[in-house]
């Protein structure tokens, strides 16, 4: 078992392993970032892309106020605050922590609180005393946190050639080869975003294009690679990588997307299925060669 100090300062007990499915509303699920555990929350919607929306969770608390409620997480009694519900990527998920409410529960308590009427589970007293808003501040700071776990960011080393922006300075694949005194391969590769730049290029793009400094030539990357890999079915060997190669978490994800994008596809059968593919072998890859 794991311990983790919540955001009001209290001690959540968690399992140190666990199942990572696809999330669904009603559980529990820990959250962690560069192998290290950050806190509990309780799915609450999916179907965002590369987000869920999840309610906070913290140890019980005498001032969890309503709309907040008591529930009995394995043995451990939690406070789960809905009201301060918030976007939590999904390369945050790492583990079930548990059985949250059941599917009809959770809707009843979404009404409840969008109508302000008692909560049908665990209803905490209304009374918004200094001491339970100094704790919703807390809560508040954390999810806030935990939000911001994003991968992958705008940022170099994570994102890929911005390929609006070089269509609208007419910069193909010809013309960034010249200009970058790369193979074509590679040109091509960096204008449809299937390769992540070098800062070198990157300080090459910004000229070519005359963007300002201090604005970025880079976005986030997508697609079916990316979708896949922030699921958390490959946090383990995530968090594999982390630890074998000294990698920031962002890092080996960025490493194993790359690895993804220049397999070669087979273009034939369930595209997820071969994305699924390229990605195992891209975590093995990686995991068997030298840090």
């Amino acid at each position: 078992m794991n311990a983790i100090t919540d955001a009001i300062g209290g001690t959540l007990t968690v399992p140190d392993t666990g199942a990572a499915p696809d999330p669904a509303p009603g559980q529990f699920w820990i959250v962690s970032s560069d192998d290290e555990d950050r806190g509990v929350v309780l799915v609450s919607a999916t179907g965002r892309g590369s987000f869920v929306l999840a309610w906070p969770v913290t140890a019980a608390t005498p001032n969890g106020v309503y709309p907040a409620f008591a529930f009995q997480l394995d043995r451990q009694e939690v406070t789960v605050w809905p009201e301060l519900e918030f976007g939590l990527p999904l390369v945050a998920l790492d583990r079930i922590a548990g059985a949250g409410p059941g599917t009809r529960t959770m809707r009843q308590i979404v009404a409840a609180v969008e109508d302000r009427e008692p909560l049908p589970i665990g209803d905490l007293p209304h009374a918004d005393t200094p001491d339970a808003l100094a704790e919703i501040d807390k809560v508040c700071n954390q999810a806030w946190e935990l939000a911001d776990l994003e991968w992958p960011r705008p940022v170099l080393g994570e994102a890929v050639l911005d390929a609006e922006l070089l269509r609208s300075n007419d910069v193909d694949a010809t013309r960034l080869r010249d200009a970058l005194a790369v193979p074509p391969g590679r040109a091509a590769d960096l204008v449809s975003g299937a390769i992540i730049p070098t800062a070198a290029e990157v300080e090459a793009v910004t000229a070519l294009t005359q963007v300002d400094p201090a604005h970025s030539v880079l976005v986030p990357a997508d697609g079916p690679e990316v979708l896949e890999i922030s699921t958390p079915r490959y946090k383990a060997r995530i968090r594999a990588l982390v630890a074998r190669r000294g990698l920031l978490e962002n890092a080996a994800r960025t490493a194993v997307l790359h690895g993804a994008l220049q397999a070669a596809r087979q273009g034939a059968g369930d595209q997820r299925d071969e994305v699924r593919a390229r990605i195992d072998r891209a975590i093995e890859d990686l995991l068997a060669s030298e840090s």
